[in-house]
């Protein structure tokens, strides 16, 4: 993965973004492995919907979470891609043995 660090992308408040296999890092940002890690999941996420797909469906379960939750954060927090990247990314060997459309067992849970 390609790691560009700059000022501009993700907007304040996050410290990574990926697109494609180019993970954009707000400068100030120490890039960890774990960040590395989080950041793969969401690539790899991404290409299991051949891209586009990926960010209509995020963008449609956040617009959902939020009407649920009435909170920016918590609607961020319970999108099933972040729940994977999050909880199952702390695991240093997760990528090793992840499976495809890992994201949907948290697609439901609330």
């Amino acid at each position: 993965m390609k790691i560009v660090v700059n000022r501009y992308l993700p907007l304040r408040g996050f410290d990574a973004l990926t697109v494609f296999n180019v993970m954009l890092v707000r400068r100030g940002v120490t890039v960890t492995p774990w960040l590395v890690r989080h950041e793969t999941v969401h690539w790899l996420q991404q290409k299991e919907l051949l891209v586009v797909g990926f960010y209509v469906l995020y963008g449609i379960e956040f617009i959902a979470r939020y009407a649920i939750e009435r909170s920016l954060h918590k609607a961020y927090v319970r999108i099933s891609f972040e729940q994977e990247a999050y909880k199952d990314g702390d695991d240093e060997h997760y990528l090793e043995h992840r499976r495809r459309f890992a994201w949907v067992k948290y697609l439901f849970k609330r």
